[in-house]
This record gives structure tokens, C-alpha cells and sequence, in this order.
């Protein structure tokens, strides 16, 4: 999607603010922390503050948040590939994968003296990245 749209910036970074936007408020609303934007993908921490209301468990609650992600996300998907299908010649198809793993992380501010970085790091995050390219979309 990216190679296609690399010319048409003004068509994928709406896109991609949506998308993080949606992504970020599903992520708080089940009590996960947003670590970082990643190219076009999101990366939520769950069980480090949790706020969540109804939501009980940090696994439940991670999965809870794909789930709805992934539903609202099909909205998303089809709102924008009509945007696209007027201005491209190309067929853009585009899908969403969540990996989810559970286990110890070490989370905090991670950097140097310039810059920090919230995150979290370890196998468990790593193994997390790794399902994700599993998946189909």
C-alpha cells in the first residue's frame, strides 16, 4: 500500500492518523498503555496501568481490544479503498493483524541522555512481534 501511495501522501497519511487515532482510543479503553506508532502499525502494553472498567485480566483485555479492532477496522478499510480506487490505477488491499503474547516485559523510559523512549522490551515483546507476521490478514 505504501509503494503504490508513495506519491499520493495526501492519501495515506489521513489514513494512517485515522487509523492510529481509532487504534489508540480501542487500546485505552480497554486499560492498555499506546507504546509507539511503528511505520503503519501500533504496539499496546497491557497490564502495566490498567484503568480498565469492565475488563479483567490483561490477556482478556488485549484480546478484547484486538477484537474490536479488527471489527472496526473493516469500516475503516472500506471507507478509504473507495477514496483510493478514484485516485490509483492500482487495487489497494490492506488487512490487520494483531500478535498477542503474555509473559514479564522490562517497561519504562528506554534511551539515552537525548532521547527517551517508553516501551517495553524482552522475548515476551519480541515472540508478540513475531505472531503478528504470522497471521493472515
Amino acid at each position: 500500500m505504501c509503494d503504490i501511495l508513495k506519491t499520493y501522501s495526501t492519501l495515506l497519511v489521513p489514513f494512517l492518523r485515522e487509523f492510529f487515532d481509532m487504534a489508540r482510543k480501542i487500546i485505552f479503553e480497554y486499560g492498555g498503555v499506546l507504546d509507539k506508532y511503528m511505520g503503519d502499525g501500533v504496539m499496546g502494553i497491557f497490564g502495566f496501568e490498567s484503568k480498565s472498567g469492565e475488563c479483567t485480566g490483561n490477556a482478556i483485555c488485549a484480546v478484547a481490544a484486538a477484537l474490536e479492532l479488527k471489527d472496526r477496522f473493516k469500516d475503516l478499510q472500506a471507507k478509504w479503498i473507495c477514496i483510493w480506487e478514484k485516485h490509483v490505477p492500482h487495487t489497494i488491499t490492506i488487512g490487520l493483524k494483531c500478535g498477542i503474547n503474555t509473559g514479564y516485559a522490562i517497561v519504562g523510559n528506554i534511551g539515552t541522555k537525548r532521547r527517551t523512549q517508553f516501551t517495553a522490551l524482552g522475548t515476551t515483546v519480541n515472540i508478540a512481534c513475531r505472531l503478528t507476521n504470522l497471521c493472515d490478514r
